[in-house]
């Protein structure tokens, strides 16, 4: 064993021995108990299991936060587009630019009736579903009333 496992487990068995127990589920507790009776070295597994667990969870902490310190100083030194001058180049001259010619994709998929017609039929029913269901209600009501 290297000094730094030596460290990490001791370190996990102090955590282990100050851990209070708040609830045991009384099957989970039988389960595991046969099931470590039926292993003697169940015990050092789980153990050796959690650290290696726990050293992996480090190295992907730091790895995300090297990353993210990659993005945060590649936005730093990025300047900013969207300043003064160039407030968004987006924009310029786009509701009186000529138009681009639509792909022969675009024109069938913006022209298809079926999903369009689809769309506005699903966007209807999640509006006015409370008013159709009082308006079923009713109709209902006034067929039983006039029975």
């Amino acid at each position: 064993m290297t000094e730094d496992e030596c460290t990490l487990l001791m370190g996990f068995l102090r955590q282990l021995n100050q851990t209070p127990t708040r609830f045991k589920d009384p099957l989970a507790d039988k389960l595991i108990r046969e099931q470590i009776d039926l292993k003697p070295d169940a015990h050092y597994l789980l153990v050796q299991r959690a650290l290696e667990l726990e050293m992996e969870l480090g190295r992907l902490k730091e790895s995300l936060r090297d990353s993210n310190m990659k993005q945060i100083s590649q936005e730093a030194q990025s300047p900013n587009p969207y300043g003064f001058i160039n407030s968004n180049p987006n924009l310029w001259g786009s509701s009186s630019g000529p138009k681009k010619e639509d792909s022969p994709v675009d024109k069938i998929t913006s022209t298809t009736p079926s999903s369009n017609w689809e769309d506005r039929a699903v966007k209807f029913l999640s509006k006015h579903s409370l008013k159709l269901w009082l308006a079923i209600a009713l109709i209902w009501c006034v067929v039983i009333y006039i029975k």
